[in-house]
């Protein structure tokens, strides 16, 4: 009777543990240099990015054209839109019910290369918190994992999120399109 009880309960505890929720990681993200060579002038490319960043919700915070620099401030209360957390039972983690809180900030930095070409190089820094306490800060290229304050039974202690790399590629593409006209 005992090696019956036994089996049963080394039988039933595989079928327990696939209930338990399932959290995995992102993939990391193939590193990408956020930098392009535009085929016109200094000037058009910065009105390019004055009137593109000014036309979308990234707020600019300041701006010095002699240096190239601007920088923007951007935040979402839907992060999932610029962040990826992996998974948890298969759906994206971000979007259980944490109260995830985007605030971020993107440097870009236009340079004249002469002869009708203007490089752009972006940078991004990422914070990101839940509502238990939980802070993320990471780049554009980088993953930030994280201890977590209340890691559901069975799961692991951390969390892993990254940035999906949407910001960057629109601000370059948009600069890009508007300075192409």
């Amino acid at each position: 009777m005992k090696i019956i009880y036994a089996l049963l309960i080394s039988a039933s505890l595989p079928l327990l543990s696939a209930c338990a929720p399932k959290y995995l990681a992102p993939a990391p993200n193939l590193r990408s240099d956020y930098y392009k060579v535009i085929p016109v002038n200094y000037d058009d490319a910065w009105n390019a990015m004055i009137d593109y960043v000014s036309s979308t919700f990234f707020a600019i915070d300041n701006f010095e054209k002699d240096s190239g620099l601007l920088t923007l401030k951007f935040g979402d209360s839907n992060a999932a839109n610029y962040v990826d957390c992996g998974t948890w039972d298969g759906a994206p983690y971000i979007q259980r019910d944490l109260g995830f809180n985007l605030n971020g900030r993107m440097n870009i930095r236009i340079k004249d290369l002469g002869n009708q070409q203007t490089g752009i190089r972006i940078s991004t820094n990422y914070t990101l918190r839940d509502n238990a306490g939980n802070v993320y800060n990471f780049r554009e290229n980088e993953l930030a994992t994280v201890t977590i304050r209340n890691a559901t039974d069975g799961t692991p202690p951390t969390r892993t999120c990254q940035s999906n790399q949407k910001a960057e590629k629109v601000i370059i593409s948009g600069i890009d399109a508007l300075a192409s006209r």
